[in-house]
């Protein structure tokens, strides 16, 4: 199997040096969470303007990617008993990374929610040149970090970022109509 072997190619490089640092702290939902609150810090102190828009979209995104990834995703395919074996209980060349998991790999989760803030944060400062960059960054680092850890496969990797990027699409309509029509109320 080709995702597999590319699975296994990424998790070897670099295997036993600072890059398993690197991919297992990437991974730490911990980490994700504290980057979040240091994002919102940010926007509260230097763009207050932005802020409400912002919460909203993350918090509407987040449940909706919730809801589909957990309960659609995981729920109802292990209901029909269709889950996607890690890779790293498939092959024993693949050496598991970070915190131990056995649930279905399929949608990454960590992939989700790191598109789904990037895409929002984009959205939001489109203007600056600098943010596409940065987003495009954090997205191919977590998708290394997660084939590094020999948690996904790339198509779990991939859908984590389609199913992020939609939902922050989502979230971003729905948090502008809500701020449109509070602010019409006022």
């Amino acid at each position: 199997m080709i995702e597999l072997k590319i699975v296994e190619t990424i998790n070897h490089f670099g295997l036993g040096t600072w890059v398993d640092r690197l991919t297992i702290l990437v991974s730490n939902n911990i980490l994700i969470v504290l980057f979040i609150i240091t994002l919102l810090l940010v926007v509260l102190i230097f763009d207050r303007k932005n802020f409400r828009a912002i919460l909203f979209s993350l918090i509407i995104a987040g449940l909706i990617f919730f809801i589909f990834n957990e309960l659609i995703f995981r729920d109802l395919l292990q209901f029909f008993s269709i889950s996607r074996i890690r890779p790293f209980l498939v092959s024993d060349s693949i050496i598991q990374l970070g915190v131990r998991v056995a649930d279905s790999s399929f949608p990454s989760g960590h992939m989700g929610m790191i598109t789904l803030i990037s895409t929002i944060f984009i959205y939001y400062y489109r203007y600056y040149r600098k943010i596409w960059p940065i987003g495009a960054i954090l997205i191919l680092i977590m998708a290394f970090a997660r084939l590094h850890n020999g948690m996904h496969y790339l198509t779990d990797v991939a859908a984590g970022a389609i199913l992020g990027f939609f939902c922050g699409i989502i979230g971003i309509l729905i948090a502008g109509k809500i701020n449109r029509s509070s602010s019409i109320r006022q």
